[in-house]
């Protein structure tokens, strides 16, 4: 052997020979780690040819395409001269990409497979099923006639639809449906033209990207966009079973807009996430804002109703209108929704779960359970937040003089005026607002020709508190019957703590503030209360819903540039059950005492929200005992009350239970034996001319 190797022929012949057979070994492995010629992919300018190549390049790909669209191959994207594991590529190479470096037994290992991704034009008036991802290029897709048709999306498809002439369209799957982003996403006009998305008790598609239809010409004089998500007009109707409509936006019903003579019907599904706001308003552009009502529902519609479904995290940015981030109703709209949970809403106004304009009828209904025991009725309104820093700067909504609902032929003032006063700068503030026209020398009037002109008072704005209209603020007719089903802390009595202020019907003339009342108020629990010609500010003491029945409509997360975080009305709502017969509400009375205290020569002293003090009334002819505690030196007893009308007298006996840490620190009282109270009202009936 060793004189073999000495041989130097034979030793330069094994060394061609072995480098040869190493050269043939090799040459695969190369184009495996390096590619060939023909693994360059040959149209390189594509999305199509490069997705889901992140995933491959590692982080020295991403850094190489910075500036770059992501996902589109550039010059960059190739291996041009770049090593791998410090190698250079063989001389003679081409460089290809990485997304080839796969081992030839198996080529689609560690590789995610790219969308299928279709463009096509889709026949109008006729059913299709989407599958995958698919862009309509001759968006929208019509559907008209009296023809019945199936939209079927399992995939995403990319379009507008239209549905207009009477035809009805199913739209069914659990995939989604993405907006153009230059209208409406579905609009649904002319008489007997339908739309029903989902499918009762099932699942339905998404629809989302939609940026609102050119608005009604008499709706807020045609100015903005309507219906984000889904346009209503005409005679149209809009059926929602399941699905979701979500993040679309626009001028008013960023999510969902039915105008008069339209029909809309929810039952389940969940509108979420959508937006009233302006579309082309900026921080230092003139004017007021033309974001206006319902950031998830705007309907006009006189028969809506919601028997089922989530309406939630909706906003409307407006600082014009009512409100409404959750749902509006406007002033031809009824809404009837059977059970909900209205909670965590809320409202830079009043009202953090439901407001009420000047037009509103409002009712709270009864309780009602099925045989089951499942809830039907009742609507819980509790946990809402209202802040009372933003007022609508609409001037009809500060002052208005609706018919009175108790008076025929009379009118009653209405609107913010009460709570917020007209004092000095409100002026100023309204004439940025809308229909500054208004205000006429310095004073907001109402009416053709001025007929009513509102004097510039402070009316209650001085006592009205705040914290008195978290969830509920109505400006015309309230019905809040008895809810027995929240749970509320130890030892609370009330159901609702509130406020209520009115003036007597008006007919042409200046109106100041003759005639104004005002009034703390409570609402016992297991108590019904009714308010008409007046508005009413209610928060509920409840702290948890205790039903132990998950009440078929949530509405929660929503808020409002003003009023009404959940919802706002300027039509009428109706939550759960009220009977159609004449019913008789007995509002109860409160008797308002004053605590004082004194030293020893009879200085008055200053009273602290720290000194608390307790006190019994009991009634004298039914041995009744009511308790109540000092606030801020404030006695307020909610008593029940009277079924029939007349003067009423009524005798109390008031007593002082101090404390004994109060005895110790040389408190005393001054009635220990107690002292008669001696009460006198007069009951009044009111009769409700419209139920609303």
């Amino acid at each position: 052997m060793t004189k073999l190797l000495q041989n130097k022929s034979i030793i330069k012949f094994l060394g061609i020979a072995l480098s040869i057979l190493l050269i043939v070994a090799l040459v695969p492995q190369i184009n495996i780690a390096y590619g060939s010629k023909d693994d360059v992919l040959a149209d390189t300018g594509t999305e199509e040819s490069v997705e889901d190549t992140d995933d491959l390049e590692g982080a020295e790909g991403a850094e190489n395409a910075e500036g770059e669209e992501e996902g589109v191959l550039s010059e960059e994207n190739v291996l041009d001269g770049a090593t791998l594991d410090g190698e250079e590529p063989p001389a003679g190479e081409e460089a290809g990409i990485m997304a080839t470096a796969l081992p030839e037994e198996n080529p689609d290992a560690g590789a995610e497979t790219p969308a299928d991704t279709t463009s096509t034009a889709l026949a109008n008036n006729e059913s299709h099923t989407i599958e995958g991802d698919v862009t309509n290029t001759s968006s929208p897709l019509t559907f008209s006639g009296n023809g019945a048709y199936t939209l079927t999306v399992n995939g995403t498809l990319h379009s507008d639809i239209r549905v207009t002439s009477g035809a009805t369209l199913s739209i069914v799957g659990a995939g989604t449906i993405q907006g153009s982003g230059i209208s409406s996403v579905i609009a649904i006009v002319g008489s007997n033209s339908k739309v029903i998305l989902g499918t009762e008790n099932g699942v339905g598609p998404t629809v989302t990207g939609g940026k609102g239809s050119e608005s009604p010409g008499n709706f807020n004089n045609g100015a903005g966009t309507v219906g984000g998500g889904v346009f209503v007009n005409d005679g149209a109707s809009f059926i929602m079973h399941s699905g979701a409509i979500t993040k679309n936006e626009a001028g008013a019903g960023g999510g969902v807009f039915v105008w008069n003579g339209c029909h809309f019907e929810m039952t389940g599904g969940e509108i979420s996430s959508n937006k009233a706001k302006d579309p082309d308003k900026t921080d230092d552009s003139d004017g007021p804002l033309r974001a206006h009502e319902g950031g998830g529902i705007f309907t006009d519609a006189k028969d809506t109703k919601i028997t089922g479904g989530s309406i939630i995290n909706n906003e409307t940015e407006t600082t014009t209108d009512w409100g409404g981030g959750g749902i509006y109703i406007n002033n031809n709209g009824t809404l009837m929704i059977p059970s909900a949970l209205i909670t965590n809403n809320s409202a830079a106004g009043l009202g953090g779960g439901v407001a009420g304009c000047p037009h509103a009828k409002i009712i709270i209904g009864e309780k009602e359970t099925t045989s089951a025991g499942q809830l039907e009725s009742s609507a819980a309104v509790f946990k809402n937040t209202a802040s009372g820093t933003s007022y609508p700067l609409n001037t009809v909504l500060r002052f208005n003089v609706p018919a009175s609902v108790v008076s025929s032929g009379k009118n009653v003032p209405s609107g913010d005026f009460f709570l917020t006063g007209m004092g000095e700068g409100e002026i100023d503030k309204l004439l940025n607002g809308e229909n500054p026209g208004n205000v006429v020398d310095g004073k907001l009037t109402y009416g053709w020709s001025t007929k009513y002109t509102l004097e510039n008072k402070d009316y209650v704005s001085k006592s009205f508190k705040v914290d008195l209209a978290q969830d509920y603020y109505c400006t015309l007719a309230s019905y809040v019957s008895a809810d027995n089903t929240l749970v509320r802390g130890d030892g609370e009595t009330l159901a609702w703590r509130g406020f209520e202020v009115g003036m007597p019907p008006v007919n042409g003339c200046s109106v100041s503030d003759t005639g104004l009342w005002s009034r703390e108020i409570g609402i016992p629990v297991g108590q019904s209360y009714e308010s008409h010609d007046a508005t009413l500010c209610l928060t509920n003491t409840a702290t948890a819903d205790n039903v132990n029945i998950a009440r078929s409509v949530i509405i929660t997360g929503n808020k409002s540039g003003t009023h009404g975080g959940g919802i706002a009305c300027n039509g009428a709502i109706k939550f759960g059950k009220f009977d159609t017969e004449e019913k008789t509400t007995v509002n109860p009375y409160t008797v308002s005492l004053t605590k004082k205290i004194v030293n020893s020569l009879g200085d008055l002293l200053d009273i602290g929200s720290d000194d608390v003090f307790r006190f019994e009334l009991t009634d004298k002819e039914t041995n009744e005992t009511y308790e109540g505690y000092t606030e801020n030196g404030d006695l307020k007893f909610i008593l029940p009350g009277f079924s029939t009308e007349g003067p009423k007298e009524k005798t109390f006996s008031l007593k002082e239970i101090l404390t004994n840490e109060q005895k110790d620190a040389g408190f005393v009282s001054s009635i220990p034996d107690g002292i008669d109270v001696h009460v006198s009202l007069n009951v009044k009936k009111e009769v409700v001319l419209e139920s609303g």
